[in-house]
């Protein structure tokens, strides 16, 4: 039979008494029977002929027709698997470095150490002349990276020289077995028994190489695991050293964003602080040059003033008969002074405004604020409060930003367009009269200068308020004479003396209302007293043709309030007024007249004067 078809048995049998192993070798283990080789036997393939088989067991036949010479000379062992040092102790490798493959023994039985030797020789040097042809070729990753830098690792040149001398020892086993073999055949065991010293000894060498080899292993394991850690170690000390150097880098680019921000932040400071300074100084000059204007301002006035009293003081000693018919010498002083606070305003205050754009456009602003509220102004507490705050807001705003001049250029407007507003919506009822009036006495409050303004536009648009009676003078001419009455022009000269009466007691009926208006908090600078000065005024003068519509519209605002205020002396105020004053009027009056005659028939009939309509707000 072929090699390879005896029991496992027989041949373990045959090694232990040959003494190529120990029977009690620790490396060897227990098999089963169904395998076919164990370590350190090989097993070869063979042509299953009986013939073949015959010719083994008797050793009469050389096997060279069925042995391949090029399988033994083209035998290399093959390279540890892996890569690198680490790769090359990984145990991947589970087969010994000798390996009992039938590739690595490969000669059949009968077959001489020569005959192989030969074999080897002829296949080495025809591989060498192929190999001298072609480029070198590289059979594992230890021989590549040993290509790529040039060197190789010591630990692998001993491992490769100790399986080198394993190999050397391969043919001489090989020839053992096939020795033994033949002996089997032959039953030559006397030969066989002469050579137990031998076996011992290569296999105990070859146990040695094993162990040499599993050493060296070790060792490279060793050293490549502590390369390994202080290649870990030095990672880990560079990445630790990256990181730090990194978070200072950032650490310092934050502090230097950090630094620019608080430096432009400190420039933009510094620019706002000169800003603010330059701003507060232009303010200051404008505020001084303002006070010195103002100041320049009001000594020309009392210039002016006492002029205006020298002169006043003239005309009254050479016309003092005929002057008292058209007013009072109290109430034509006040006249003049606030005809002064008009002159003052226009002549002025106007121009200094005008003069600077600036100022000018705000004031402007403040007048499209202020203006609107006036006109859409409604009998509800609610909002003449409203109404009432927001102009007060405005007049402290101009006066604190542009001084005297701002504050009473934007007084003046407001007084224009409530006599404006009164002269349009009063002309029909009284009622709306009340909500202005309350709007003005609050303003009189917080702004007393307020009152003087206020007062220079009724005397401009309605003298009777005094009262007075435009007086022509000889220097005057037709228009100029209209004009200082108070007639409105229109597209086609003049209105008409009824639209003129009309409009003037429209105008006066403010004037009443504000007189017995009182505020929510505090008093009336300009208070109901004043009613018993304009009438006893205008009964110390002759009627003229728009008197009894004065009186009559004096009495629907302000009559109850005057007879409540004044009792027992308004009636008999009332009573010479029909008994005396009625009969003075013109015919030019009759209408007026008329009416004023049933008003105070009813109240001496009842003793008491209807509340004006409107007066009491919601």
């Amino acid at each position: 039979m072929a090699t390879h078809d005896l029991p496992i048995e027989f041949i373990l049998s045959r090694s232990l008494s040959e003494g190529i192993v120990k029977k009690d070798d620790p490396n060897l283990v227990s098999v089963r029977l169904s395998q076919s080789r164990v370590n350190g036997l090989a097993s070869f393939p063979s042509q299953p002929l009986k013939s073949n088989i015959l010719n083994t067991i008797n050793g009469s036949k050389k096997y060279s027709a069925h042995f391949d010479s090029s399988r033994f000379a083209d035998h290399r062992h093959k390279s540890v698997s892996g890569y690198g040092l680490a790769d090359s102790s990984s145990s991947e490798e589970t087969e010994s470095d000798f390996s009992d493959r039938d590739d690595d023994y490969p000669f059949g039985g009968n077959r001489s150490v020569a005959t192989v030797s030969s074999a080897n020789a002829r296949s080495s040097e025809t591989k060498n002349t192929v190999q001298k042809n072609r480029p070198m070729k590289l059979n594992s990753h230890v021989d590549y990276v040993a290509h790529i830098t040039g060197r190789m690792d010591p630990w692998e040149l001993q491992i490769r020289k100790l399986r080198d001398e394993g190999k050397e020892l391969a043919p001489q086993i090989a020839d053992k077995i096939a020795n033994d073999f033949r002996g089997l055949g032959s039953h030559q065991n006397s030969s066989i028994n002469n050579q137990p010293r031998d076996n011992e000894d290569i296999a105990q060498r070859l146990k040695s190489l094993a162990i040499e080899v599993e050493a060296i292993r070790d060792k490279r394991k060793m050293e490549t695991e502590a390369m390994n850690h202080a290649l870990s170690k030095d990672i880990d000390d560079c990445l630790a050293r990256i990181k730090e150097e990194r978070d200072t880098a950032i650490r310092i680019r934050e502090e230097a964003l950090k630094q620019e921000q608080l430096e432009k932040e400190r420039i933009a400071k510094e620019a706002e602080d000169k800003k603010k300074a330059a701003l507060a100084e232009r303010e200051a000059q404008e505020k001084k040059a303002m006070e010195a204007s103002v100041a320049a301002a009001a000594a020309a006035a009392a210039k002016a003033q006492k002029i205006a009293d020298d002169a006043s003081k003239k005309v009254s000693l050479e016309t003092s008969k005929t002057a008292s018919i058209f007013v009072s010498e109290a109430a034509d002083k006040e006249y003049q002074h606030y005809k002064s606070v008009l002159e003052y305003i226009h002549d002025e205050v106007v121009v200094a405004i005008d003069s600077n754009k600036a100022v000018k456009k705000s004031c402007a602003d403040a007048k499209r604020e202020i203006v609107p509220l006036i006109g859409q102004l409604i009998n509800v507490r609610d909002e003449i409060i409203r109404v009432a705050i927001t102009i007060d807001g405005v007049f402290k705003k101009i006066r604190d930003s542009h001084g005297d001049n701002g504050y009473y250029w934007i007084m003046n407007i407001a007084a224009k367009k409530f006599v404006q507003q009164a002269g349009n919506d009063l002309l029909v009822k009284v009622g709306p009269a009340f909500p202005m009036a309350h709007v003005i006495v609050l303003l009189f409050t917080n702004h007393p200068k307020f009152l003087d303004v206020m007062m220079a536009r009724f005397c401009k648009k309605c003298p009777y308020v005094m009262p007075m009676y435009i007086a022509k003078n000889n220097s005057d001419t037709p228009d100029l004479h209209m004009k200082k009455l108070g007639y409105a022009k229109k597209d086609k000269g003049w209105e008409s003396a009824a639209q003129y009466n009309a409009r003037q007691c429209a105008i006066f009926s403010l004037y009443c209302a504000i007189m017995q208006t009182e505020p929510p908090v505090g008093r009336n600078i300009y208070p109901i007293a004043h009613a018993w000065t304009w009438m006893a005024r205008i009964l110390n003068m002759p009627p003229r043709e728009i008197t009894p519509a004065l009186i009559s519209s004096f009495v629907d605002v302000c009559g109850h309030v005057y007879l409540g205020t004044y009792g027992h002396q308004a009636k008999k105020v009332f009573r010479l007024m029909m008994s005396d004053f009625i009969p003075m009027i013109p015919k030019e009056g009759v209408a007026g007249a008329t009416r004023l005659k049933t008003q105070l028939e009813d109240l001496i009939k009842t003793g008491r004067l209807p509340i004006a309509e409107g007066r009491d707000i919601s």
